[in-house]
């Protein structure tokens, strides 16, 4: 497509008394289009609704999969309409309407709900020559395209990516998953930014078939990417769950974007998406609210020390949402504050194998912003930290309790054999 330059950032308006997303606390000057890249710690939904429109030439997001146990499924209804987003039989004009249709179990009770803000905030976000890309999985990605095109419009689907890999564990009972999506969206098809010369090539599949120039140049993508996971033994691996390799970021990064331009990712995770653009000269904001996440960035990005002392760590009493699945040993009982300090203890030992393993990314560097949206989160975390100890210890309780019944009935069938055998003689 055409190259055509990003227009200036608007600023965004202060606040109406009364304005519902008027905030405590409100810091808009957490970004500055001028300013250095950031690591920002928020919740990320109330973040973005402060930052400028159309600040960001590259949005990619990798939303959690919604994998879980709770799981609302909307439809549409349509009905005709002159000016409808959806076009039918003989041309006619439709427009369309969410409808609730069933639920069932899943890690969220509503997806969309979750999603459908987030989505139309990137939209807002993304600059008139902006992209869009979505990394999901097989199970949502065909409700999310339904969702995005009426967000985007369809005429703004520009891709569907598919990232193939070959690791790990494979099904027995069924064709082995192995790849995720990628949704490419642009803000305007008619003027979105892409730049075939910046993107690394690939090797031709039967070299011999073509000139020998084009063999030694390599030859564009398509739309099926075959890229290796981040190597559990590379020099990229943070140990972080769910990173993505950076060679996959970079390559959106590169195509999609010019030197200098802002890049966004508000589920950032490990960073990889900043450490892509970094090494592009691109500047990047990077949203997470999980202090292990935070701090993985901090060390990957490097961040600037004096602004990280905004930082708070892991809210006191939730450490246990953040140590491994499984039954922390205490020495000393099972006490709520025994357990919070063991759960603490195995935290801060998986936070520093987290940041030993993570490397600094050559050239990056931003600021630290904690966002005041994180004083909520830090309040659910530390409920949602007793509530997890709660639970903990009901577990353990009938634990033993099964095992004292156990207990028990073994026993009395052994008096009851024990008597028998009396008995017969």
């Amino acid at each position: 497509m055409g190259i055509s330059a990003s227009p200036a950032p608007a600023v965004p308006s202060p606040a109406e008394p009364g304005d519902a997303s008027a905030q405590p606390g409100l810091r808009s000057d957490t970004f500055d289009p001028q300013g250095p890249s950031l690591i920002v710690q928020a919740d990320n939904l109330h973040y973005l609704r402060e930052l400028p429109d159309g600040a960001f030439t590259v949005i990619y997001i990798d939303p959690p999969f919604n994998t879980g146990k709770k799981q609302t499924r909307r439809t549409l209804s349509s009905e005709a309409s002159e000016k409808g987003d959806r076009t039918g039989f003989k041309g006619k004009s439709y427009s369309s309407t969410l409808q609730t249709l069933a639920s069932y179990n899943d890690s969220f009770e509503d997806y969309w709900a979750f999603l459908a803000p987030r989505i139309e905030q990137a939209h807002r976000l993304l600059a008139q020559d902006g992209t869009l890309y979505l990394h999901l999985d097989w199970r949502e990605v065909h409700y999310v395209k339904i969702m995005c095109d009426m967000i985007f419009g369809r005429e703004n689907f520009i891709n569907e990516l598919i990232w193939a890999y070959d690791y790990g564990a494979k099904s027995t009972r069924r064709w082995p998953t192995k790849h995720d999506n990628i949704l490419v969206y642009a803000k305007d098809h008619r003027s979105y930014y892409f730049n075939t010369a910046e993107v690394d090539r690939e090797p031709y599949m039967a070299p011999g078939l073509v000139t020998e120039e084009k063999a030694s140049r390599g030859k564009l993508p398509t739309d099926v990417w075959w890229h290796t996971i981040v190597s559990p033994t590379g020099k990229e691996k943070t140990g972080y769950p769910t990173q993505k390799p950076t060679g996959l970021l970079r390559r959106m990064i590169a195509a999609s974007s010019r030197p200098g331009d802002w890049v966004l990712d508000f589920f950032a995770g490990s960073g990889s998406t900043g450490a892509a653009a970094a090494q592009l000269g691109r500047k990047f904001v990077c949203v997470d609210q999980n202090p292990p996440a935070i701090e993985v960035m901090a060390k990957r990005l490097n961040v600037d020390p004096v602004s990280f002392e905004a930082y708070r760590g892991v809210p006191r009493g939730a450490s246990v949402l953040f140590t491994p699945k499984r039954t922390v040993g205490v020495r000393g009982g099972t006490s709520r504050d025994a357990l919070t300090a063991a759960s603490r203890h195995a935290l801060k030992a998986v936070l520093e194998t987290l940041t030993e393993t993570t490397r600094p990314v050559e050239g990056a560097s931003c600021k630290f912003v904690r966002h005041w949206s994180m004083d909520t989160v830090d309040r659910k975390m530390r409920v949602d930290g007793r509530n997890e100890l709660r639970r903990q210890r009901q577990a353990r309780a009938k634990a033993r309790a099964a095992r004292a019944a156990e207990a028990a009935a073994s026993t009395a069938d052994e008096v009851l054999q024990h008597r028998a055998s009396r008995e017969s003689l």
